[in-house]
């Protein structure tokens, strides 16, 4: 890290803005590499968390503090990065000299290994002979069973690949309310996974509210769109697109868009026309 920059993030992190000193690493590109991406994103949502949990009231100071500490060490041990110690390489095994005074070690007779052979591929054998009897005895004993054909929709594999999806940080709430002209529209949640129809994208799926509080007339419904690291995402579906919603009427809808998977920065925009959009940035931990 350049001097400049870790002496800047180590000031905001001695006056205890750990907020503003993760934000400087991040649009400052400090996030290459997998696993110190994912490393920030953690603080970084841990540190949200906690903020809200001492709004809540849900912790005393001491515990706040000692949270905030442990954050500010993992923080500064990720700016001061060192290289491995090398590990010294064992120390050769060195060969026992027998003296020559020593007698030599005396071996069996070449009758006696010839016998112990013949013993243990005799006991061996015995061991192999029961073993298949029983077997075949399970087999002869067990009903027939019907072969178990594969789905062609390909759900078997899907069990067996045992994939992970990636998960969203820091995302409007649940049930959080936007409000633009006489508009209205609630959250009801995010999800995401990796786009079936090729590598490096995302299928990004918004549920949402939506609600006409105008008496008189009609409302216009606003443009929501997914911006990746700054580009709009593609919406390839959509379950309830009314251009116009009529006065006091409400309903639900789900948006599916295609985003970049290597950004780093996402965020959520409703835009009307005539007023500045609301947006919320948020990440995603792949």
């Amino acid at each position: 890290m350049e001097p400049a920059l870790l002496k800047q993030v180590k000031a905001l992190i001695a006056n205890n803005d750990l907020k503003e000193a993760l934000d400087l690493l991040i649009s400052n590109g400090y996030m290459e590499g997998q696993e110190r991406h994912n490393t920030i994103l953690l603080l970084r949502s841990r540190l949200t968390m906690l903020q809200e949990q001492e709004l809540a009231g849900m912790l005393d100071f001491d515990e706040v503090a000692q949270q905030k500490a442990k954050i500010a060490h993992a923080l500064l041990q990720i700016c001061e990065e060192k290289p491995e110690v090398e590990v010294p390489a064992p120390p050769p095994v060195r060969e026992r000299v027998i003296p020559k005074g020593d007698p030599p070690i005396p071996k069996p007779p070449a009758s006696f290994r010839r016998y112990f052979l013949v013993g243990t591929i005799a006991i061996l054998s015995v061991f192999v002979l029961v073993f298949l009897v029983r077997k075949l005895g399970k087999k002869a004993d067990r009903p027939a069973q019907t072969e178990v054909q594969r789905l062609p929709d390909g759900s078997n594999d899907s069990k067996e690949s045992g994939r992970t999806d990636p998960q969203i940080l820091d995302f409007p709430r649940v049930n959080t309310q936007v409000n633009l002209g006489d508009m209205r529209y609630t959250i009801k949640g995010a999800s995401v996974e990796k786009y079936s129809g090729g590598t490096g994208k995302l299928t990004f799926t918004l549920n949402f509210d939506y609600e006409c509080r105008t008496n008189l007339g009609k409302c216009s419904r606003e443009k929501i769109r997914i911006l990746a690291d700054g580009k709009e995402g593609v919406l390839v579906g959509t379950q309830n697109t009314p251009e116009y919603v009529a006065s006091g009427r409400n309903g639900s809808d789900q948006l599916r868009f295609i985003v970049d998977a290597g950004a780093k920065l996402y965020s959520i925009e409703i835009k009307k026309d005539g007023t500045g959009p609301w947006r919320r940035n948020f990440y995603i931990l792949k």
